[in-house]
C-alpha cells in the first residue's frame, strides 16, 4: 500500500475519512503550543497562495482559507 506523509495540520474529520477509505493512518495530537505554531505556519502558507492567485475566483477561495485559519487562531 502506498504511504503518504502529511506533515501539517489536516482538517476536521480528515483522519476519519481516510480510515473509512481503508487507509492506515498515524497521527499526532499536538500540544497547545505546537498547535499554535502550526496554525501560524498554515497562515503563512495560505497568504502565499493569496499572493499567487491568478484570478478573482482563485483569490476569493484563498482568502476564504486565510479567514478559516484566522478563525482557528482566535
Amino acid at each position: 500500500m502506498p504511504t503518504f506523509v502529511f506533515d501539517k495540520l489536516v482538517c476536521d474529520k480528515t483522519i476519519e475519512r481516510l480510515h473509512a477509505l481503508g487507509f492506515a493512518v498515524q497521527s499526532k495530537q499536538l500540544s497547545a503550543d505546537e498547535h499554535m505554531q502550526e496554525l501560524k505556519n498554515k497562515l503563512i502558507e495560505e497568504a502565499r497562495e493569496v499572493a499567487d492567485a491568478h484570478d478573482a475566483q482563485e483569490l476569493l477561495s484563498e482568502l476564504a482559507d486565510v479567514y478559516e485559519v484566522l478563525e482557528r487562531l482566535s
